[in-house]
């Protein structure tokens, strides 16, 4: 029974290696990573993390019959065979942590990628918000400018057009430069 579960350890050892590996280049991947591969890196998280709890899932029960197993004593299990019993139960409770170890650092990984899409959504916001500050006024003065009702300013000069265009445009610069102050842009 050592032998068979040694065995069995021995042949899901690579691929947690390949696992580790995996979740070492998205670590760099994310790091240096734009927005628009964010959905890539999101779902081969989801994928790692996946297989490692399924791959955990068949062997925490090995390691904890192991475990039991090699600290029994029974009369058909000599000093030699408990020894490679608990060998065999420390290398499954190795992998089982090593599998762990890979999940917790998938959800490190997408928390990273949350809040790296968090922080982008937050600066679009604040680049629409200023956006919205700087025009809305100007929007207003025009549109008022641009009612058709008597005793509207510059209506008869032919430079009223101009006038209206010079002061939104100052209004305007105003704004870029009280925004930039308050280091909102």
């Amino acid at each position: 029974m050592a032998s068979f579960a040694l065995a069995l350890i021995e042949r899901m050892t690579p691929t947690i290696s390949g696992l580790n590996e995996q979740v070492d280049g998205l670590e760099e991947l994310i790091e240096a990573t734009d927005s628009r591969q964010y959905e890539t890196a999101r779902s081969k998280v989801a994928d790692i993390r996946r297989r490692a709890i399924l791959l955990r899932r068949y062997l925490a029960p090995q390691r904890d019959a192991l475990t039991a197993l090699s600290q029994q004593q029974l009369p058909w299990i000599n000093a030699d065979d408990q020894l490679r019993l608990r060998d065999a139960a420390d290398q499954a409770t190795r992998v089982a942590e090593e599998l762990d170890a890979v999940r917790d650092r998938c959800a490190v990984e997408k928390d990273q990628l949350n809040e790296n899409r968090a922080e982008e959504m937050n600066r679009n916001m604040m680049i629409l918000s200023v956006v919205a500050a700087i025009f809305l006024p100007l929007g207003l003065i025009s549109g008022m400018m641009g009612i058709n009702v008597g005793g509207m300013p510059w209506v008869e000069n032919a430079n009223g057009f101009w006038y209206v265009t010079a002061i939104i445009t100052g209004i305007g610069i105003v704004q870029l430069i009280l925004f930039r102050l308050a280091r909102w842009i």
